[in-house]
């Protein structure tokens, strides 16, 4: 069953000057998903989309079977959660406080906290392994910790979708690997669909069910990572040439070579 559907997505920032050209996705229950692409391809654009910070020129976004833009805001937050790139430290709220937060939308209108909206807070940071310093702020904790508490908020929310904006970027390769690791079992154990923009071609493949590969606002490939990861697509979308690795089971490692041209 698949909780988001995008269909022939058109946008543009100017007219003339299309960002995404007809872009079709699809994301199933319990399935992880990583969009790629070299910059300027229009992952980012597509990620506005879905969060409604842009609108389509044409085509449509389905969450949940409903047209998205037919949802109410609160709606919208009760299936869909949003992790940003990079946590900021300028809260001045302890964590426990933040991944409440992420409650607001199955509260009503004195946003009274109940007892079931603490136990699911309690859940989120308990599944996420932030339970220990929950009345810390962000600026106490490290890349990976903070970064565990933005996806505890984003759970609290119980999304059927969960976006990821490059969520390891800033990360080092022991917190990288804890990330993708933690999005994934979520995503088996709730049954809710992850949709990661990144750029580590290698880590995506070793922990996605399918995998997108964006060039010029259109999906390049689509599918499973052994499906994606060709050396001539891969050539042809990034530019470079590149060497496929077979190391042991799993999808090859892919090795940047030569830049083209």
């Amino acid at each position: 069953m698949s909780v988001l559907d995008v269909r022939d997505l058109h946008f543009g920032y100017t007219p003339g000057r299309p960002v995404l050209r007809g872009v079709d996705l699809d994301l199933p229950a319990g399935s992880l998903c990583s969009i790629l692409g070299p910059n300027g391809s229009g992952k980012t654009t597509l990620l506005r989309c879905l969060l409604g910070q842009h609108t389509p020129s044409a085509g449509s976004i389905l969450l949940g079977g409903q047209p998205m833009q037919s949802l109410s805001a609160k709606q919208q937050a009760r299936q869909l959660a949003y992790v940003p790139q990079l946590p900021s430290s300028a809260f001045a709220f302890t964590v426990r406080e933040l991944v409440a937060m992420g409650r607001y939308a199955h509260q009503g209108a004195l946003g009274l906290a109940s007892s079931d909206d603490r136990d699911r807070v309690t859940d989120a940071l308990a599944r996420t392994g932030t339970l220990a310093f929950a009345d810390r702020t962000l600026g106490e904790l490290s890349g990976g910790e903070a970064q565990c508490v933005m996806i505890a908020r984003a759970l609290a929310q119980q999304p059927q979708v969960m976006l990821l904006d490059e969520p390891t970027s800033h990360l080092d390769l022991r917190n990288q690997l804890l990330i993708y690791r933690l999005v994934r079992q979520l995503t088996r154990e709730r049954g809710m669909a992850a949709l990661v923009v990144g750029h580590d071609i290698n880590l995506a493949a070793r922990h996605s069910d399918q995998l997108v590969l964006f060039r010029e606002g259109r999906v390049a490939a689509r599918g499973c990572p052994d499906d994606v990861l060709k050396a001539p697509l891969l050539r042809d979308t990034y530019g470079v040439e590149v060497d496929l690795w077979e190391v042991g089971e799993g999808p090859p490692l892919v090795q940047a070579r030569e830049p083209l041209g």
